[in-house]
Parts: C-alpha cells; structure tokens; sequence
C-alpha cells in the first residue's frame, strides 16, 4: 500500500510538472517580470569586486531595486547612505540607467536587515504616521526618478520591536498607500 502511494505521488508529480511546464512555455515573453537587486554597499568592496551602477547592464532586467533606503525617526524614508546615494550620485546614475532601456523600471527599497522592525512597527501603527510615510514616498520617488518602492520589511510581528498589530497596520498602509500613488499617477 505504501508502495502505491509513493508512486501515485511521484506520477502525480511528473503530471503537475508537464501541467506547469506547458502553461509557462504559452505565456507571452513581454509578461514575464525579470526583478533585480543592487545593493549600494557594493562601491565599497575592493579591487575587482566593486560594483557600482555604472556596471549594471540595462538589458538583463525589467525591474532594478536599489537597496537601500532607510526610515528616519519622523517615519519619512531617507537615503540609507547619504555620501554614495545622493553626493556621489549613485541614485541619479542608478535611475540613469532608463536612459539606455526606455523600458527599464527602477525602484528603491526601504528597509533591509540593518533596518529592523521597531520603527515599521511603530509607523503602521498609526494612521497619521503612515500618512506621513506615503506622502514622503511619494516625495522622494518624484524627486529622485524611482518609479517605484519596495518594502523591505523584515519582519513584521516576528522581530524585535515588532507587534501583534503589525499585519493589520502594514495592510492598511498597503492598501492606503496604492489608492495614493494610483491617486498622484505614481507606479508602484
């Protein structure tokens, strides 16, 4: 009996794979979403393994991240690193890169490892800090060209500083903070 069941399951499996394989293979290639990360830290490394945007080819992705910004204590997104994102021009050469790909869509992620959860926390939280956010979002992917943010929040409710609350909370700045873009024309 058990013998059947394993191989019910690994024919099961060969179906759904076929299945699978044959729905990816009729999508329209124009569809597909290639979505890529930079991290800004990388101007740092030495020698041969510094990587600026500078060195990122236009073509292999559809979607560039730029990561990363960072929350300040008004829950307003800042430039994580200030010298390398805005006075050595990283954000204008990252973005800069629409120029070679018209098509290209660039974006900015805010948060990160480094970030932690306290302050996503406490801005979801409430109404007037997530009003605060968006509305600082949509400043800063105007001023500096992003076409769209990011969320890298790790992790809501499961990391110090987080709550109970935090699902409820980063629900409602989703869905408060899409009808806002969509309201000012904003990809996001």
């Amino acid at each position: 009996m058990r013998y059947l069941f394993v191989v019910f399951l690994l024919l099961l499996g060969v179906f759904m794979s076929e299945e699978l394989t044959g729905t990816l293979s009729k999508r329209d290639p124009s569809d597909m979403k290639i979505v890529c990360y930079y991290s800004n830290w990388a101007v740092y490394r030495s020698g041969l393994a510094e990587f600026t945007p500078r060195n990122i080819n236009p073509f292999l992705c559809t979607h560039l991240i730029y990561a990363f910004a960072a929350l300040d204590k008004d829950y307003e997104i800042r430039p994580y690193d200030p010298y390398n994102d805005i006075e050595q021009g990283n954000y204008k050469k990252f973005v800069g890169l629409k120029s070679y790909n018209p098509e290209l869509k660039t974006m900015i992620a805010v948060g990160g490892w480094n970030e932690g959860s306290e302050r996503f926390s406490q801005m979801v939280a409430d109404y007037k800090n997530r009003q605060r956010f968006i509305r600082s979002v949509i400043r800063y992917l105007r001023e500096y060209g992003f076409d769209g943010l990011e969320m890298d929040w790790e992790y809501p409710g499961f990391r110090d500083g987080g709550s109970d609350g935090d699902r409820y909370g980063y629900g409602q700045l989703v869905r408060v903070g899409s009808f806002e873009c969509n309201n000012k024309k904003m990809n996001t």
